[in-house]
């Protein structure tokens, strides 16, 4: 996490403290619309794709995120 050293005593232990490290297998979904945002997501390790369906339920791809990208930040922040 790049900017977790930047962080200083108390602020980077309550971060440490707060994180949750998971195995995500390729096709399984992180997070869908209407689902209450409760994480902010980064990337370890591989590629994680962002995308939605469309009205005819075709896949749209927005972004790819490599390692050491995140998202989520925004919509805990929005709640």
């Amino acid at each position: 996490i790049p900017w977790l050293r930047l962080l200083d005593g108390p602020l980077r232990a309550q971060a440490v403290a707060a994180l949750e490290v998971g195995d995500a297998e390729p096709g399984e979904r992180l997070c869908r619309i209407g689902r209450p945002a409760t994480f902010w997501f980064g990337v370890v390790d591989g590629l994680l794709k962002m995308n939605n369906d469309d009205s005819l339920g075709q896949a749209v791809t927005f972004t790819g995120i490599p390692p050491g990208g995140w998202f989520g930040e925004g919509t805990l922040i929005k709640r």
